[in-house]
This record gives structure tokens, C-alpha cells and sequence, in this order.
């Protein structure tokens, strides 16, 4: 199967392009890959499949099966729609991943993500405009909503925004009273673990005031 579609891809004067599987523990960028991958190939594909329809009945009757998806107008806008918002995703998935991410900067990230995808409820993505006349009903789609449910949005979470320097003001008045709101929520929320660490809690806020003081010197 894969040297016949190979022989495809060199008589076409094509770089090969092979679909893969989706799983694994990166299915986001897996997923990613594939429909790019079959985006990429996607005439040789077909061809590939019509040869098949030459084959024995097994394979003739999936070959056409699988030639009528791919030429279902309805289904490459829901690929080409998945794409673009898959390419969101990944950006929250390589942040999670990361070792040295802070929740403040995933939740950031997740925020933009939300904000960027909201924009496209409404409106056709990218790849929506590639094929005309078929936006998609996104009402049962909604993958904005998706996000929101997997990623709380509480009052602690926003919270974590103090941790991430990029959220600190720049004018010494706007620093004076920044966090100290969100301090105390945190503190409160992780007082049993600071304390059986041997931290003494009710010093935070004035740590916090120290560690503002020497942010303005760099």
C-alpha cells in the first residue's frame, strides 16, 4: 500500500507524504499532523484510492468508500475547520507540557486561545474560506466552551497572573497595591501545604511587598 502510494508521489514529482495514525499521549499534535498530511496529499490519495477500486472486492468497496469522503465538501470543511482550530490547541498543549510553564502562563495562554477562537463563531476560519458556500453550524461544535470546561476559570486561577512577570505594571504607583488581592487568595487557598512546610503564612503579605520593591530596581 505505502510503495504504491510512494510510486504516486514520485510520478507526480511530489514529496512523499504518508498519513499517519492518530494516538498516543501528544494526540493533539498528532491529530495536527494528519490532516495536514492528508491536505498535502490529498490528490495523490485520491488516485491511490481509484487504483485500489481495481483490486479485490474488499478493498474496491473501502477504496470507494473512503474516495467519497474525501470528496465530501461538507467533510474537508470540518477537516479544514479542525485544522485551524487544532493549531490553537497545540499552543496550550506545548505550554502544559513544558517544564518550566507556570499556571500563569497557561492560563494566559489558554485566555488568548479562548478570545481567538470566540472571534470564529460567527465568522468562517481560514480554512472554512477555502471552500465556498459551506461554512459550518458551529452552535453543537463549540469548541471555545470545550476549553472553558476543561480549564476552570475561577478566581484562583486568575489569581496566578501575579506569578508571571509579563503582568507586572512598569509605573511604581501601579505596583505599590498590584496583588495584593490575589496574595491573600492564594495564600489562604495554600496555607496548609505552606505551613506544613514550615512557612510562616502571615508573612506573605509583606514578602510580597519586598519582592515589589526589588522588581522596580531591574
Amino acid at each position: 500500500m505505502r510503495s504504491a502510494l510512494r510510486k504516486i508521489f514520485d510520478e507526480r514529482k511530489m514529496q512523499s507524504a504518508i498519513p499517519t495514525r492518530i494516538g498516543g499521549t501528544k494526540w493533539i499534535n498528532h491529530f495536527l499532523k494528519a490532516l495536514n498530511t492528508m491536505f498535502k496529499a490529498h490528490s495523490a490519495i485520491l488516485q491511490h484510492l481509484q487504483n485500489l477500486q481495481d483490486e479485490k472486492a474488499d478493498q474496491a468497496q473501502k477504496a470507494r468508500g473512503m474516495t467519497r469522503w474525501l470528496r465530501d465538501e461538507q467533510l474537508i470543511t470540518f477537516a479544514l475547520f479542525m485544522r485551524d482550530i487544532l493549531q490553537f490547541l497545540v499552543k496550550i498543549s506545548l505550554i502544559a507540557q513544558r517544564s518550566t510553564s507556570t499556571v500563569a502562563e497557561v492560563y494566559g495562554v489558554m485566555k488568548s486561545v479562548t478570545t481567538a477562537i470566540a472571534t470564529f463563531e460567527t465568522r468562517p476560519t481560514p480554512g472554512e474560506k477555502q471552500v465556498q458556500n459551506h461554512m459550518l453550524l458551529k452552535e453543537e461544535l463549540n469548541p471555545r466552551a470545550s476549553i472553558i470546561w476543561r480549564f476552570e476559570d475561577s478566581d484562583l486561577l486568575k489569581a496566578t497572573h501575579i506569578l508571571s512577570l509579563k503582568a507586572w505594571p512598569t509605573a511604581t504607583e501601579d505596583l505599590a497595591a498590584f496583588g495584593e488581592d490575589e496574595v491573600i487568595l492564594l495564600s489562604r487557598h495554600f496555607e496548609t501545604t505552606l505551613c506544613s512546610a514550615g512557612f510562616e503564612c502571615s508573612s506573605i503579605p509583606v514578602e510580597w511587598c519586598l519582592l515589589k520593591g526589588w522588581g522596580t530596581k531591574f
